[in-house]
């Protein structure tokens, strides 16, 4: 790309008023950092300058033709809209005073070109024609020839040091109203978070920030720099914009892995609610799901390899979760499973139950999981709590619960035995470990911000935890309505079979579970033992 040489007359270069009284530019830094960004999105803008012919002078090449526009920024006072008159007038009828003679005079230079005005004040009546971008304008178009023509007839003998006149400069003029500082800065973040965007990154408002902040300081350095000794650095190339723009999109991607929220993408629904109890007075909660049948057949292949897709959820951190990008996912589940075998300490079926409450968790309450529970371990003994975080709407929620895959012949074993591990959870010197290790494993760089901070604090005390503790229990089982197959109605014998387990669960619990919110989620399968042959052969890719 070729080099322009900044639009600076040596013979007129001094640094008189520019450089000095820079304090109270920064709405003219806004416009020309707004500028800049148009640059980078724009290849036929070539180069921004700051106060060499004009406030700002934007260099063009559009079909081949240069083209330079000289924009000047006003931020007069008052409330008045600005007219013709305003333009027009001379101080004390010095030649070449007024605001459109000024304007033309910065056409002394080779190229074709053009005027604009970026004011905080908006215009009134016929100057309104010239907010309408250029190449919509009509044409032809009486009004604006009229319009063209009232400033043609003023000051009819000035020129412009390339000849160009008073209608010449009328022709090729643009207003933009920007309204106030604050706005324009609002508008151009956007604007630098658009292109952010289109580049593939969405990085934080701070960042965005911070970008822009940083783009101010370099259109402010380059209207500060001398016209006398260092001409050249009062231009911003777009060469030079893209290496910034660059180098900001690479923080943007590193910040972005470090920050990135991996658990805002939700589960495709795959289950059917079938039983939605809530008794509160109780503080007990039931919810069944059906996986259904399809063509007369139980989807037992279906939901197998539906878990095994959100295996990374709760096998894997969310930092690593986050440097694998959505092409990758084959190569994430792979590492889940290079996981789940390390651990070597459960079975199948007990994976298959904790995906499948990580599934309806995440699905049904849009909680986040605190990965890598299941596969954990602290003084020697293994956690097997399912933790998770629910987002609720008065105070955010600690799910800290188990899930079990239970045959025919084990189920009241299995019942008995998840009840008894949640009981001694409760005991308050478990709970003080199981909170070390929520502590220990939680990421909050990649989860969202929550209103329970105060409970994850290791002075804090247990009763504020245990106030926003939650405790979900999922039992898959082998389902006799299931296993006698999709006959029409089955889904009536479902419920009622469903809730004789609740029931039965329900007075299981112990007393010491009274004052805790308890939520029962029954899954009935149709044959546990098939179902985790089924999602053993997709684990292993067969």
């Amino acid at each position: 790309m070729t080099t322009l040489s900044s639009l600076v007359d040596p013979a007129l270069a001094n640094d008189a008023g520019g450089v000095a009284g820079r304090i109270g530019y920064d709405f003219q830094a806004h416009v020309a950092a707004g500028f800049v960004l148009d640059m980078i999105a724009d290849p036929e803008l070539l180069q921004v300058e700051c106060e060499t012919a004009d406030d700002v002078t934007l260099r063009w090449e559009r079909g081949g033709r240069q083209e330079i526009e000289y924009v000047q920024v006003k931020t007069t006072d008052g409330n008045s809209k600005w007219g013709i008159q305003e333009l027009t007038a001379r101080d004390k009828s010095k030649f070449g005073s007024s605001l459109m003679e000024k304007s033309l005079a910065c056409d002394a230079f080779p190229g074709n070109p053009l005027f604009r005005f970026v004011s905080t004040r908006d215009v009134r009546g016929e100057l309104v024609l010239f907010k309408a971008r250029r190449p919509s304008r009509p044409n032809p178009d009486p009004r604006f020839a009229k319009l063209v023509g009232s400033f043609g007839a003023k000051h009819k003998t000035y020129k412009s040091p390339q000849g160009r006149t008073t209608a010449d400069w009328a022709a090729s003029m643009l207003w933009d109203v920007e309204g106030n500082e604050k706005a324009l800065e609002a508008k151009n973040v956007l604007k630098l978070l658009r292109l952010a965007e289109d580049s593939g990154e969405r990085p934080s408002s701070q960042l965005a920030e911070e970008a822009y902040d940083d783009l101010l300081k370099r259109v402010t350095a380059a209207s500060k720099a001398s016209r006398v000794t260092e001409p050249q650095a009062k231009s911003i190339p777009r060469r030079d914009a893209w290496t910034w723009w660059r180098s900001w999109l690479s923080k943007m991607g590193t910040a972005g892995q470090r920050s990135l929220k991996v658990y805002n993408a939700t589960p495709d629904e795959f289950f059917v609610k079938i039983v939605d109890v809530d008794e509160a007075h109780l503080k007990r909660s039931c919810q069944a799901f059906d996986a259904e049948f399809d063509g007369g057949a139980w989807r037992r292949d279906e939901l197998a390899a539906y878990l095994v897709d959100w295996l990374p959820d709760i096998t894997l951190p969310p930092k690593v979760l986050a440097s694998f990008s959505h092409n990758e996912a084959r190569a994430l589940t792979k590492r889940a499973l290079d996981a789940f075998k390390a651990s070597g300490s459960f079975a199948i079926g007990r994976l298959l139950a904790e995906l499948m409450l990580n599934a309806i968790l995440r699905h049904y309450r849009r909680s986040e999981p605190i990965s890598c529970k299941l596969f954990t371990k602290s003084a020697g003994v293994v956690h097997s709590n399912s933790a998770h975080i629910v987002h609720a709407a008065d105070t955010d929620e600690i799910w800290l619960g188990q899930a079990r895959l239970a045959a025919t012949t084990s189920h009241e074993g299995i019942v008995s035995e998840v009840i008894s591990q949640i009981e001694e959870t409760f005991e308050r010197d478990v709970l003080k470990r199981e909170r070390e290790v929520i502590v220990q494993l939680r990421d909050p760089n990649h989860l969202k911000a929550t209103n329970i901070e105060r409970s994850f604090s290791k002075n804090a005390k247990l009763d504020d935890f245990l106030r926003v503790l939650r405790v979900p229990i999922l039992i898959a089982y082998d389902s006799g309505v299931i296993s006698a197959g999709g006959q029409p109605g089955y889904v009536t014998e479902l419920i009622a079979e469903v809730t004789v387990s609740y029931e039965r669960i329900k007075r299981q619990l112990p007393n010491k579970l009274r004052d805790v919110q308890v939520h029962v989620f029954l899954v009935p399968v149709e044959c546990a033992v098939s179902l985790a042959n089924s999602f053993e052969s997709h684990l292993n890719g067969k």
